[in-house]
């Protein structure tokens, strides 16, 4: 784990804490690109303070929304320019790692989940067009080489990654790219997906729930399939015209 990132999020977590919070919950907002430091620095935090981290990730944007509308939180991560190219140049590794065959070609396919994400997400925070667009398509030629990775092997079998993130992940950037219905069908894919695997799981398990609702990558699916238009929509909208 990148260790200036990890020391920059444990900093900002004993910042937000006074010597008469120490027992109580620490409620962390943070951009969804720290999720793999926060998962195992919040563990640590508890261990050393009796404090709980309470996450709360998604996209930067949203969480500033959701500040906004008066949502609390002791401690806001939101990504910049700079987080999300260590994030680029992390996952860069461990394609090139997979490349050479030093490993799995599934963590190639989980490699490049992260680099559509990575470039998503820089497009979205460039300020020219050019280099939005060049984000734009430098993330569909990797969720796509993601996709027909996944297609070819039927599975992943990995934990740094998931087959309705894959899906997900190119569907959002199958719509970044202006190929909406497209990608408004993958991000379905993605949610069909979610709840196949949720349906495995038994009724009385605690994990019942919490599979959809402590997981944030399954509450973006959630979120984003809710927002789509019925299937078709958008095709008879335009017939119509």
């Amino acid at each position: 784990m990148n260790k200036p990132m990890m020391a920059m999020l444990a900093a900002g977590f004993l910042a937000a804490l006074s010597p008469g919070t120490r027992a109580q919950d620490l409620q962390v907002m943070a951009d969804s690109v720290f999720q793999p430091a926060l998962k195992e620095l919040a563990p640590l935090f508890a261990e050393r303070t009796g404090t709980q981290v309470r996450l709360s990730l998604a996209p930067s944007a949203i969480l500033a929304e959701r500040l906004l509308a008066g949502e609390s939180a002791d401690v806001f991560f939101p990504a910049g320019d700079r987080h999300l190219r260590q994030a680029l140049d992390s996952a860069g590794w461990v394609y090139r790692l997979a490349a050479d065959s030093l490993v799995s070609q599934q963590y190639r396919m989980a490699a490049l989940c992260e680099i559509a994400f990575a470039h998503l997400r820089l497009a979205e925070l460039a300020a020219a067009p050019d280099e939005q667009q060049q984000h734009r398509r430098e993330a569909l030629d990797a969720s796509g080489a993601a996709f027909d990775l996944y297609q070819g092997f039927g599975f992943v079998q990995i934990v740094e990654c998931t087959s309705e993130e894959i899906l997900f992940r190119h569907g959002l950037v199958l719509q970044a790219n202006g190929q909406t219905e497209a990608g408004q069908d993958m991000v379905r894919r993605a949610y069909a997906e979610m709840r196949r695997k949720h349906a495995l799981i038994p009724a009385d398990s605690p994990f019942s729930q919490t599979y959809l609702e402590a997981i944030p990558l399954h509450g973006e699916i959630r979120a984003a399939y809710e927002a789509l238009p019925a299937p078709g929509a958008a095709s008879e909208a335009a017939s119509r015209e």
